[in-house]
C-alpha cells in the first residue's frame, strides 16, 4: 500500500509541473521587416516557422512574444524575418548559435517570469545604436516666400526662429531639411516664413493644439514631417483655372441674367454671373478652383424659385443627384447647353400635348384636395405651377391631365395625391426612388423625380400606380388617349430594362453612331443587354425615329 502511495504522488507532482513565463526579445532596427511578419521557432513548438508571430506594440522596432515554458528544462531557438525557413537567421561559429545547428539556447530558471536578453537579429549582442533623423518639408507654392527664408522652430531645437532653416534644393517649393539626434516622444513645433517670431504660421485646424502649435510623434529611427502646406494642416490644393460656358440658343434669357451655381460657391444662384461677350448665345465665366470634384447647375435668372424657369432640369443621362458635376485635376473648359447633355444645342421639339395617367388604386384614400401633376415643363416649375389632374370617365381611380408641353425634349414630373403647394405635408408629391427602379432620376435635395423624353408629338407618357414605376393592374390608356393620331408610341422613356410599343410592330434601334444593335417584332423590346445611353427607335408604319434613353 505505501509503494502505490508514492507512486501516486509521483504521477500527482508530473502532471503539475512548475511553468515559467518566457518573454522573447529581438531588435529589428538594422532589417528591413518582411510583410510575412517576424516569427519565433524552437523545440518547445515542434520548429514551426510560422505560427509564433511577434509584435512591435509601440513601433520602437523592438519584437516581443511571451511563452509558458516548463521550468528548468534547456531549449534551442531562433528569430525569423518571414514565415518560413529561409527567412531564419543564421548563428553558425557565432558564441551563442550552438555548433551542430547555429540555434540559440537557453535554460528556463525556477522563476515564475523570465525575460531573455534584446539581442539583434542575427547577432549575440544588442544593436548597435542607429542615430535618428528627423526631417520636415513644407510646401511654399501658395505664399511668398521671405528673402529671410523658411525656418522651423520647436521645442525639440529650443523654440529658435532662425536656427534651424529649410532650402529649396530643386526648386519645386517645397522646403526641407534633415536634422540628427536623439529624439523620442511627442513634439510642438511651427514653419517660420522668415526668421523671428511674427512670420510664424497663423491659423487654425484639426493639426494646431491648444497652444497654437502644430504637432508630431517621434516613433522610430526615421521620421519625416511632411511635406505639408504652410499655414494648412495638409498638403497644398492647387488652383486650377475652369471655363464654365453654356448654349443659351434655345432659351429665352432672363432679364436677371444667366448665373453659375454650386458647391464651390455655395450654391448662391446669383453671386456667379455669366457673360455672353460675342453675342452668339454661349454664356460663360471663368473661375480658379481648387482639384476636385463638384456639382454644380446654370440658372436662367438669379433665383432658384422664379417665375422665369430659374432651376436648369438636367437630363438624367448627365445627372448626378440632380446637378451635373465636373472632377478637376488640371485646367479646363466645360461647356453644355442648358436642359441639355450636348455642349451645342439640339432644337427643342414642338411643342405638343402629353396625356399623364397615375393609378391611385393602391393608394389608401384620396386626399379631399385632389390629385395632382408637376414638372419641370409648368409654368412656373414644380409646385407653383402644379396642374390638378381628374378621374378617367372608363377608368375608376385612374386620374389623367393632357398638358401642351413646350422647351426641352427631357422632362421630369411628379404626382401628388393632395395639392402640393409649397408649405404643405404634400409639398413633395411621391416620394419613391423612381432612379433605381429604372423610370426617374435623383433630384439632388433627397428625392426623385419621374423623367420623360418627348418627341414633339401628342404623346401618351404611359398610365403608372402612384409612387411605383410599373402598371400595376395593367391598365393600358395609350390606345383611348391616342388612336385619334393612328400612330405608335413608346413607354416608360427613360427605360431600365423593358420599352413598351403601344401595338405590335416591326422595330429596329439603332445607337448614336447610326449602327443597328437590335431588330424585332412585338410589343415589348428587351433592352436590358444595352448600354446606358441615348438611342433612336425606328419603328414599321411610323416616318419619324424615336428617341429614348437606356438607364
Amino acid at each position: 500500500m505505501r509503494h502505490i502511495y508514492f507512486l501516486l504522488l509521483f504521477y500527482s507532482i508530473s502532471i503539475h509541473a512548475q511553468m515559467t513565463d518566457v518573454t522573447f526579445l529581438v531588435d529589428m532596427n538594422t532589417q528591413p521587416i518582411s510583410p510575412n511578419g517576424v516569427h519565433l521557432s524552437g523545440s518547445f513548438q515542434n520548429w514551426d516557422p510560422s505560427t509564433s508571430l511577434m509584435t512591435d506594440n509601440n513601433a520602437d522596432g523592438i519584437y516581443e512574444l511571451t511563452l509558458s515554458l516548463e521550468s528548468d528544462s534547456t531549449y534551442e531557438y531562433k528569430f525569423i524575418n518571414g514565415n518560413e525557413w529561409g527567412d531564419d537567421e543564421s548563428l553558425f561559429g557565432v558564441d551563442c548559435g550552438t555548433q551542430l545547428d547555429g540555434n540559440r539556447i537557453f535554460t528556463t530558471n525556477l522563476d515564475s517570469v523570465m525575460t531573455l536578453d534584446l539581442v539583434c537579429f542575427g547577432s549575440c549582442d544588442p544593436c548597435p545604436e542607429v542615430a535618428q533623423t528627423l526631417t520636415f518639408k513644407v510646401d511654399m507654392s501658395l505664399v511668398n516666400v521671405s528673402p529671410l527664408g523658411v525656418h522651423v522652430a520647436g521645442d525639440f531645437q529650443g523654440w529658435d526662429p532662425s536656427a534651424t532653416e529649410l532650402l529649396d534644393e530643386d526648386g519645386d517649393n517645397v522646403y526641407e531639411v534633415t536634422l540628427t539626434g536623439d529624439f523620442s516622444g511627442d513634439y510642438e513645433y511651427k514653419f517660420i516664413n522668415g526668421n523671428e517670431w511674427g512670420d510664424d504660421e497663423q491659423f487654425s485646424g484639426d493639426c494646431i493644439n491648444a497652444n497654437q502649435n502644430r504637432v508630431f510623434s517621434v516613433t522610430s529611427a526615421t521620421t519625416v514631417v511632411g511635406p505639408l502646406c504652410y499655414e494648412e494642416c495638409g498638403p497644398c490644393i492647387m488652383p486650377v483655372n475652369v471655363d464654365f460656358m453654356v448654349d443659351m440658343s434655345n432659351e429665352t434669357v432672363s432679364p436677371n441674367g444667366i448665373h453659375l451655381a454650386g458647391a464651390f460657391q455655395g450654391w448662391d444662384p446669383s453671386s456667379t454671373e455669366m457673360f455672353d461677350e460675342d453675342g452668339d448665345g454661349i454664356y460663360e465665366v471663368s473661375l480658379e478652383l481648387n482639384i476636385g470634384t463638384y456639382q454644380y447647375k446654370f440658372v436662367n435668372g438669379s433665383d432658384w424659385s422664379g417665375t422665369d424657369n430659374d432651376n436648369e432640369s438636367v437630363p438624367a443621362l448627365c445627372n448626378v443627384d440632380g446637378n451635373r458635376e465636373i472632377t478637376l485635376s488640371s485646367d479646363s473648359t466645360v461647356q453644355f447647353c442648358y436642359n441639355q447633355c450636348e455642349s451645342i444645342c439640339s432644337d427643342y421639339p414642338s411643342a405638343a400635348e402629353i396625356t399623364f395617367a397615375v393609378d391611385m388604386s393602391n393608394v389608401v384614400s384620396i386626399e379631399s384636395s385632389g390629385v395632382w401633376l408637376m414638372g419641370s415643363f409648368t409654368s412656373p416649375q414644380w409646385q407653383d405651377g402644379r396642374i390638378q389632374m381628374f378621374e378617367h370617365t372608363d377608368y375608376p381611380g385612374v386620374y389623367t391631365s393632357t398638358v401642351m408641353v413646350e422647351g426641352p425634349a427631357d422632362i421630369q414630373y411628379k404626382f401628388s395625391n393632395g395639392e402640393p403647394f409649397l408649405g404643405t405635408a404634400f409639398q413633395d408629391g411621391e416620394s419613391y426612388d423612381f432612379e433605381t427602379d429604372g423610370c426617374g432620376t435623383s433630384n439632388g435635395i433627397g428625392g426623385f423625380n419621374r423623367t420623360f423624353i418627348r418627341s414633339g408629338e401628342k404623346q401618351f407618357a404611359g398610365t403608372f400606380c402612384y409612387n411605383t414605376c410599373s402598371n400595376c393592374n395593367g391598365i393600358d390608356l395609350a390606345q383611348n388617349e391616342l388612336a385619334s393620331l393612328n400612330s405608335i408610341y413608346v413607354y416608360p422613356n427613360p427605360a431600365n430594362t423593358v420599352l413598351m410599343l403601344s401595338e405590335k410592330s416591326n422595330y429596329k434601334v439603332f445607337n448614336i453612331l447610326g449602327e443597328e444593335i437590335l431588330i424585332g417584332e412585338g410589343l415589348s423590346i428587351n433592352i436590358s443587354s444595352i448600354d446606358t445611353g441615348v438611342y433612336f427607335l425606328q419603328i414599321s408604319g411610323l416616318k419619324q425615329t424615336v428617341r429614348f434613353i437606356k438607364n
